[in-house]
């Protein structure tokens, strides 16, 4: 059933050879977890994304493995298990203003998704297309990150964010949801593309959590931007590439501040790794020396 206030479903050297025999390595195209050595001090960034737990369960046990070997562990932002939701007001269905043959083809996607028939014909274009794009993915009611970070806590781990509260607020506010997402209507072309994209390789969902959990960073990074491509980060957030600039400015120079206080997992957004300027690039030019671990 579609619900109107729908959730946005939408990423050590010596130490390690201690630590990790367990962990295959990696490199720069599959690394999920990733040694980061700076000033004689060492951790670990867990690139997670925003996947169920169920969904990942190989990341899952070395995320595991990881937290029995650190002291402390830091989240970028304190709402890691945060879900954007979009206003529950009257919004314009899509379907009537799609072509016929395009109109049908969502439909039949959306029947196959669980919501009722008579709910199909008044979705919105911003659940269509969340439907779209999360198609296959599992419900993350119990994500990855959310999972490893509760344990940490269980643990008696020293459990902190890198981002305060204030910081955490104006990141969601610059993000999103995008102003005009409750008046947001799909182009043919958009949908168009979308499905061309699902003929290709699948249940759009799937096949991100699939590339994510065998680790295929590069791809799922490449795949990304085949998105950005027709439009759809902008159609869903308000200012996703000034939300990222805001995120790498603060929790790069921080993770490398947060190393001194001994064996350290940081929690990172993996969809910041590979980007233009992105996070892995920041860490090497302020002088750290990162390793892909798994």
């Amino acid at each position: 059933m579609f619900d109107r206030r729908a959730s946005l479903q939408f990423g050590f050297a010596g130490l390690v050879a201690g630590f990790l025999p367990e962990l295959a390595r990696a490199n720069d195209d599959t690394g999920v977890f990733w040694n980061v050595e700076a000033n004689g001090a060492r951790g670990v960034l867990f690139g997670y994304q925003h996947v169920a737990a169920t969904a990942a369960p190989e990341i899952l046990a070395d995320g595991e493995r990881l937290l029995k070997n650190v002291n402390t562990v830091y989240v970028d932002h304190a709402d890691i298990q945060k879900t954007v939701t979009v206003p529950n007001k009257e919004l314009k269905p899509l379907l009537p203003s799609l072509q016929s043959d395009l109109a049908q083809q969502v439909q039949a996607i959306v029947l196959s998704l669980g919501v009722p028939q008579d709910q199909v014909g008044t979705a919105p274009a911003f659940l269509v297309l969340m439907a779209l794009i999360g198609e296959g993915a599992p419900p993350t009611k119990v994500t990855l990150a959310g999972t490893l970070f509760e344990q940490a806590k269980a643990a008696g781990k020293l459990a902190s964010a890198l981002m305060n509260t204030a910081e955490t607020q104006q990141f969601f506010d610059i993000l999103g949801p995008g102003a005009n997402v409750t008046e947001l209507m799909l182009s043919d072309d958009t949908v168009k593309a979308l499905l061309a994209i699902r003929q290709e390789v699948g249940p759009i969902g799937a096949h991100c959590v699939a590339l994510y959990r065998a680790r295929k960073i590069r791809e799922l990074h490449e795949f990304s931007r085949r998105l950005e491509q027709q439009g759809i980060p902008p159609l869903i957030w308000r200012n996703p590439d000034a939300a990222a600039r805001m995120y790498l400015d603060i929790i790069a120079p921080r993770i490398l501040t947060k190393l001194a206080a001994g064996p350290t997992l940081f929690f990172v957004k993996e969809g910041t790794f590979l980007i233009d300027h992105g996070l892995l690039a920041r860490l090497r030019e302020q002088g750290a020396a990162l390793t892909a671990l798994a």
